[in-house]
């Protein structure tokens, strides 16, 4: 027989794994996860990821990224609606980061304003990891200021 407590277990430890999915690294990616994400049209030949979030979905889908020259953000999912960025650092003009402390329905990300006009993106950075947002922003805009 079920308990109530028993149901509330296994509840968590499935949004526990849930929450685990996609791929988060702050060193960067794997060889063959480079491969993917070149075959994929998201990665050039020679560049190399500094910090990743697959934004909890699969690679192939959904990720947030930065190599030494660009800012890069795609989501996929299942053809339904398709948004791409890919932002030169040197076009940057200013980087600010709202975590969203306050909130747990909501994630965090970086609003990016660059180009002549002053165009602004926001690049969400949606994570397991409660510091990995701001270790995200963190080393992009140390990546950012060496560019300027």
């Amino acid at each position: 027989m079920r308990t109530p407590r028993t149901a509330l277990l296994a509840l968590t430890v499935l949004l526990a794994l849930a929450a685990c999915s996609g791929v988060e690294s702050e060193t960067g990616l794997s060889p063959a996860d480079e491969r993917r994400l070149v075959d994929l049209g998201r990665l050039q030949d020679g560049e190399h990821v500094f910090f990743y979030t697959s934004r909890g979905e699969d690679l192939e889908d959904a990720g947030t990224f930065f190599t030494d020259s660009r800012l890069v953000s795609y989501w996929a999912l299942d053809g339904n609606g398709k948004e791409d960025v890919s932002i030169p650092l040197k076009d940057i003009t200013a980087l600010d980061i709202d975590t969203n402390d306050d909130s747990w329905t909501y994630a965090a990300y970086v609003t990016v304003t660059w180009g002549k006009d002053g165009r602004k993106t926001k690049v969400y950075l949606q994570s397991s990891g409660d510091e990995f947002p701001q270790h995200f922003y963190d080393a992009l805009k140390r990546q950012w200021e060496r560019q300027r």
